[in-house]
């Protein structure tokens, strides 16, 4: 994401615009974290192939104002959750800078500090929240929702792969909404298994039926 606007509203009134997701810490001040995004590349973050303590991580501890104004998909600050997608006004001038992994996780007490005048919680959009399920390039990948019982396994998909190249495959056999609201964007039926195909631009194949599953992976080599 790696954005930040800039507000000068007089000399005596600086203020800064921030977006990205929230970090929820678990003390009393109810301070967060605000995780602006990366540097590290999607091969590095799936295979961890990266420095712990390398700084390649924008982000900012949010510090609550005295007169804090709360506003859109929450109304208290109570109500905020880790990887709610927020826009947040603070004091003073934002100075962009990076954190290691290490810090953002296990030090987030030494980030970079800023005071909030305003906090805003915002909703996804479908294609943000489809964009954390697409595939590598040339690769595909299945998502699976509140499965039945006898295919809620890994392995209960491979023999009808076929010639797909699935590079991954999840599963969650209780399916929680969340933040991201994937029940919606996604059409995820709570009284009956989801199954979803995607490559690496989106969504390729929506089905809640196996057998259409199995027939769509059947004619992979037809396309």
């Amino acid at each position: 994401m790696l954005l930040f606007l800039f507000v000068l509203t007089g000399c005596m009134n600086q203020t800064s615009t921030l977006e990205g997701e929230a970090l929820v810490m678990e003390d009393a001040t109810q301070a967060f974290v605000l995780n602006m995004g990366d540097i590290l590349s999607e091969e590095e973050k799936e295979n961890g192939n990266y420095d712990k303590n390398e700084k390649v991580i924008e982000a900012a501890r949010i510090i609550p104002g005295d007169q804090l104004e709360v506003s859109g998909e929450i109304k208290q600050l109570e109500d905020l959750q880790s990887l709610h997608k927020v826009e947040v006004v603070v004091e003073g001038t934002y100075h962009q800078e990076l954190v290691s992994i290490e810090t953002y996780f296990n030090d987030r007490g030494s980030l970079p500090s800023y005071k909030a005048e305003s906090i805003k919680v915002v909703p996804y959009t479908k294609e943000e929240v489809v964009r954390r399920i697409t595939a590598d390039q040339g690769e595909h990948s299945l998502h699976v929702y509140n499965p039945d019982e006898e295919a809620d396994e890994i392995g209960a998909y491979r023999d009808i792969f076929g010639d797909a190249p699935i590079r991954s495959t999840t599963i969650e056999s209780s399916f929680t909404n969340g933040v991201l609201n994937r029940a919606e964007h996604f059409n995820i039926a709570e009284d009956r298994p989801t199954y979803i195909v995607t490559d690496d631009e989106g969504i390729v194949f929506h089905t809640h039926e196996l057998e259409a599953l199995k027939t769509y992976f059947g004619n992979w080599g037809k396309r």
